[in-house]
């Protein structure tokens, strides 16, 4: 009998429940998985382009994923500028159009035009990665795109002024120390990527690596959180301002050298300065 009242209010109990409609069950899916990604070309030599104010060039973009998505996927290529900006972005396809060679085997493609200003050479960033219908994402994929180019010239550095002689300060005291240096490239200052001078110590070994500055003095900049000390932004002449505390070791002296960096990696011939410390 008591078997039989239990059924009968289960029975009561469940006939009352209806399946409430405007319940939604989440659709159980899972990030694509993008296994390889590449670029072509990797290398783009831009000397062709000397004379003209846009660089406009393509590559081609490709990636596979590892098996066919039961969810919709797109597959997202990004290209960024030396500098980190981003300048164009866009989807792969997988339908058998060129550059694309078989449709729904797996494997995406895209020619993507770029088209920068001429002095814009460098290393470019291209990120690839694929994402499903829930804007769930793969792993990500960044590829060097490199623009150089073959017919550059290094800058060329000039007109140094550094001290000859540093002495330490006592006490709390500090001691404030300008060298600048002019720097000029045949393809125009914008192709200077950095002017810097590393420090070396009688042994040969780094004492520091420091960036001067062309930006008129007017930021406190991260080096030693002072001006850089330097009189007009743009002039081509770079400088840094150094302080030397009570602390430094005296009797000594430091090799300063000089090198300046464009675009295309090409590098300055160094210039040396000896400065002695008493």
């Amino acid at each position: 009998m008591k078997l039989h009242r239990i059924t009968i209010l289960l029975l009561l109990v469940f006939a009352g429940c209806e399946l409430d409609q405007s319940i939604s069950f989440d659709r159980q899916s899972a990030p694509p998985v993008l296994i390889d990604a590449h670029i072509s070309p990797v290398f783009i030599n831009v000397s062709a382009f000397q004379s003209q104010p846009v660089i406009d060039t393509a590559i081609t973009v490709t990636a596979r994923l590892d098996s066919p998505s039961p969810f919709f996927t797109t597959v997202v290529y990004e290209v960024f500028d030396p500098s980190g900006a981003l300048i164009i972005s866009g989807a792969l396809s997988d339908n058998g159009v060129a550059p694309d060679q078989t449709s729904s085997d797996g494997i995406y493609s895209a020619t993507v035009r770029i088209s920068v200003r001429n002095n814009a050479i460098g290393t470019f960033s291209v990120a690839v990665f694929a994402r499903n219908a829930e804007n769930e994402r793969s792993v990500l994929y960044s590829l060097p795109l490199i623009l150089f180019n073959s017919s550059n010239a290094a800058p060329v550095l000039t007109s140094l002024f550094a001290p000859d002689t540093v002495l330490v300060p006592s006490g709390s005291d500090v001691r404030l120390v300008k060298v600048s240096i002019s720097a000029a490239d045949s393809q125009g200052l914008n192709d200077i990527v950095s002017v810097s001078l590393k420090s070396m110590r009688p042994d040969a070994s780094v004492a520091g690596l420091f960036p001067l500055y062309d930006d008129g003095g007017t930021i406190v900049q991260p080096t030693f959180n002072l001006s850089s000390g330097d009189s007009v932004a743009r002039d081509g002449r770079y400088t840094l301002i150094i302080p030397i505390f009570s602390s430094t070791q005296k009797n000594t002296f430091r090799d300063f050298v000089f090198t300046a960096t464009d675009r295309s990696t090409a590098v300055s011939v160094p210039v040396i300065k000896r400065v002695y410390i008493q």
